[in-house]
């Protein structure tokens, strides 16, 4: 087993605790974390994603889901952390195990259709898995567009769908333009707020390129994301740009200050904050559901995590409309991207989608590296 530790800058000798920590095999490894901002710098494990998929299909067999249901969960947290999206996956796998355990994901549920009209449906989570109830929902956007060129399904009272790209990518492997979108609770303050009181929501869109090589969109409607913010602070590093506030209401590239002052920064200040409000409306219009607010309001009110969401999911089939010249318009497109002169020398500019290939082939072969504390508390579940 591969061990490492990532230390960050050390800035105070009485601002540090150690704790030594045995795995199962017997390797220990010491973590150091600044107790000031809540920062840790711990030894990483290497393991295979054949390993995760495995253990993580144990794991769900072992708390209630049935073969399939682990199957498909597992695979698709193994094709996340695959993918470099370390947070939605082994990060976010002892959160999706409580959510079995207290009876927000029931076994075996899928999606019940509600209502629809033509190229337009309406489900109910029915308390599905999240990656579940939204892998169905692209797949049927998908199947309706493919009759009339366009397909949308709205989704409410949905789990967590985990990585958002993941669908994107689902539907753009397919040869069809993806977009949807997600709300959450009351995680970002709206521009000119001092506190959360809009959701960052997620959006995705993906359109298919030569080669599987897509151009798949997944942002968060903040500058970075709180999986973007833990991972970085798991690391011990600083956000390349300013990504939020500290305890001063200074801008701050230290992701443990901004997850203690909850006020991360909205992406293009103000816009990002508008995004955000009609994402959360026309979710929760078009799926009949909740909006971010009542989305904090449940879980204050039964102390439960983020459950009962909105979700819409569309597909576009461009053949419909005939023969297109869009591959050379690709063409151009990536190469206006990738031939403009960098700032720094050696290091182009990407569209957005372009590393995902590589990075997960690369991980396939090679493992990835996750925290010793995350996989051990995994193989404790």
């Amino acid at each position: 087993m591969d061990i490492r530790y990532s230390y960050g800058r050390i800035f105070s000798i009485a601002g540090l605790c150690r704790a030594l920590v045995f795995n199962r095999k017997g390797f220990s490894s010491m973590i150091l974390f600044r107790r000031k901002y809540g920062r840790f710098h711990m030894a990483e494990t290497r393991i295979t994603i054949k390993q995760f998929q495995d253990v993580l299909h144990d794991k769900l067999i072992k708390h209630g889901a049935g073969e399939e249901e682990a199957r498909k969960v597992s695979e698709i947290f193994a094709l996340n952390a695959a993918d470099g999206v370390i947070s939605h996956s082994v990060l976010r796998v002892k959160r999706m195990i409580g959510h079995y355990d207290c009876g927000t994901i029931i076994p075996g549920n899928k999606p019940v259709l509600v209502s629809g009209k033509g190229a337009v449906e309406r489900y109910d989570a029915n308390k599905c898995a999240g990656v579940i109830a939204a892998s169905i929902c692209m797949d049927r956007a998908c199947e309706i567009a493919k009759k009339f060129g366009i397909g949308m399904v709205a989704l409410r009272n949905a789990n967590h769908w985990m990585r958002g790209g993941y669908y994107g990518w689902l539907a753009a492997d397919k040869g069809l333009v993806g977009i949807c979108w997600t709300n959450t609770r009351l995680n970002l303050p709206s521009w000119g707020s001092l506190e959360c009181n809009i959701g960052n929501n997620p959006f995705v869109m993906a359109v298919p390129g030569k080669d599987g090589q897509n151009f798949v969109l997944d942002s968060a409607m903040s500058q970075f994301s709180n999986g973007k913010l833990e991972v970085t602070r798991r690391a011990g590093k600083k956000l390349p740009v300013a990504g939020g506030y500290d305890q001063n209401g200074e801008l701050t590239t230290n992701p443990g200050e901004i997850e203690r002052t909850r006020r991360s920064l909205p992406m293009g200040f103000w816009k990002g904050s508008s995004m955000s409000i009609l994402l959360d409306a026309a979710a929760a219009m078009l799926a009949d559901g909740n909006d971010s607010a009542a989305i904090e309001r449940h879980m204050q009110a039964d102390n439960v995590d983020e459950s009962d969401l909105c979700q819409v999911f569309i597909a576009i089939d461009p053949e419909v409309l005939g023969e297109n010249g869009f591959a050379e318009v690709e063409k151009s497109i990536k190469a206006s991207v990738h031939e403009a002169k960098p700032v720094v020398e050696g290091s182009p500019s990407r569209y957005p989608g372009e590393r995902v290939l590589k990075d997960r082939a690369k991980a396939m072969a090679e493992g990835i590296m996750v925290s010793t504390d995350a996989w051990d508390d995994i193989q404790a579940l």
